[in-house]
Order: C-alpha cells, then structure tokens, then sequence
C-alpha cells in the first residue's frame, strides 16, 4: 500500500474534540501533520464525514474523514 499523504506526519498523543452539530466527542490525536491527522475515539460509530477538530492552544480546523475503522479515522484538513 502507497502512503499517499502530502506531508509527512508525526507522532502525537494529545486530547483532542471534535464538533458536529451540536455534539462533542473527546479524541486522541495519534499522529499529526500539516495537511492531516490520525484521530482514537473509542468508536467511531457515529463520527460524520466531516467535522471541526479543536486541540489545545490552536484554531479549530475543519476535516474531512479519509478512512476509518472500528477505533481510528485519518482526516484531511480543509
């Protein structure tokens, strides 16, 4: 499998939320880079394709869901 991903990432582990609607779910940041993210819920049953993910001390950014599986979503800042 090709990585396809315009910038590299990097480890992370922070807290993180992410909004939709009128909902706010609590995260982990796993990995981060310029143009995306890897997110642990503990399911993500119920994520949207697309959201706003705030973590401390930055602007909300706007995502788009790339893949998922049962725990994880990988997200394109748009």
């Amino acid at each position: 499998m090709s990585d396809r991903r315009e910038a590299a990432r990097l480890r992370k582990l922070k807290s993180a939320k992410v909004a939709f609607d009128k909902v706010r779910l609590t995260c982990t940041v796993k990995s981060l880079s310029e143009s995306g993210a890897c997110l642990e819920f503990q399911t993500t049953h119920g994520v949207p394709g697309r959201f706003e993910l705030a973590m401390p001390g930055e602007q909300p950014k706007a995502c788009s869901v790339t893949w998922a599986d049962d725990r994880k979503v990988g997200v394109q800042f748009k």
